[in-house]
């Protein structure tokens, strides 16, 4: 028969490979208990044995109460944050260029279990490009949007933009902008 899974070490690669053939899974058991599984298509689902149905390629799932997905670090230096990236380009990932003005660099989404799914979007962040990218120059705005009772989709509530102005949105024909300049 064909091989299904197995384990070896790569010396060519100085990797330690864990192989499952078409169709199987990885799963991590600590104490008998699933924690960590990679699913056939390279999900990888922590704390939870299926998908959510989202897609996303991690998923990380906790029933209980009082606990986080944290990312926290102890460091000497003041100077040197704890960071979360999010990066966009035009492109390919092995051919990127460089994006433009108004792209969508990324979202932070939030959203609940709407009897149905988790895919209603209740309010989100994005970051785009505001103005013309360059070398070590990428101006951007924060928007902040939310979902009014009854609709289906957010609406841009708030913009910083580049330059540092607040724009809130008030109706759809007219918008108040806050200019703050300093001292």
């Amino acid at each position: 028969g064909s091989q299904k899974a197995a384990l070896w070490l790569d010396n060519t690669n100085n990797l330690f490979d864990i192989y499952g053939s078409t169709n199987i899974g990885i799963r991590f058991l600590t104490g008998g208990s699933d924690r960590a599984r990679i699913d056939s298509s390279g999900r990888v689902l922590v704390g939870q044995t299926s998908t959510d149905g989202s897609g996303s390629i991690l998923q990380v799932r906790e029933d209980g109460f009082g606990r986080n997905l944290e990312i926290f670090r102890s460091y000497d230096s003041g100077t040197t944050p704890c960071r979360i990236r999010l990066a966009n380009s035009r492109g390919s990932a092995a051919s990127p260029t460089i994006v433009a003005d108004g792209d969508n660099l990324a979202e932070i989404r939030f959203t609940g279990y709407d009897g149905t799914n988790y895919d209603s979007i209740a309010a989100e962040i994005s970051a785009e490009v505001d103005g013309t990218p360059g070398v070590n120059d990428m101006p951007g705005a924060l928007v902040f949007s939310t979902t009014a009772d009854g609709a289906a989709t957010p609406t841009e509530r708030m913009r910083i933009t580049a330059d540092g102005s607040v724009i809130t949105p008030y109706s759809t024909t007219a918008k108040v902008a806050i200019n703050y300049s300093g001292s």
